[in-house]
């Protein structure tokens, strides 16, 4: 039985979350986000991250939290879609952790793409695993393709 790799996160509101390490390229510390005109909800704008310009979405915004300015002790995880590389603001990336298959059992969906995982083994509550990052960022860009958010650069 192999073991599945996450990352722990947390959020402005305190509650845990894991993102598998496959769609994790990197964490690196917030910096200053460019807003643009379009940017509503969950999207805050762009960073420039090594040359590339990224959108930068709140994972508390997607799931109907406030939204919260991105702080300078505040993480950024550089993860990659089918479509583009996008940056996922957390208030702070924890530490990884592997997990057998069936200790991670999808429960309740909270939104499309990150389910309630019912309290794993060494965890002191439920977690919330983002397994289907193109179905968590749909919403966010619905209506946009990468080039109309990269324009806005």
């Amino acid at each position: 039985m192999s073991e599945r790799a996450v990352l722990l996160y947390a959020l402005e509101q305190g509650s845990l979350h894991a993102l598998p390490l496959q769609f994790v390229e990197r964490v690196v510390h917030a910096a200053r986000v460019t807003p643009f005109p379009e940017a509503q909800g969950a999207l805050l704008g762009l960073l420039d991250l090594a040359g590339e310009a990224l959108p930068v979405v709140s994972v508390a915004g997607r799931l109907g939290h406030p939204v919260q300015a991105v702080g300078v002790e505040d993480h950024l995880i550089l993860v990659r879609t089918a479509a583009r590389g996008v940056l996922l603001h957390v208030k702070r990336a924890l530490e990884t952790r592997a997990f057998a298959p069936d200790e991670l059992r999808l429960g309740e969906e909270l939104v499309p793409g990150l389910s309630v995982i019912e309290r794993p083994p060494g965890e002191e509550s439920a977690l919330a695993l983002l397994h289907d990052l193109d179905a968590f960022l749909a919403p966010v860009f619905a209506g946009r393709g990468p080039s109309q958010v990269d324009a806005a650069s």
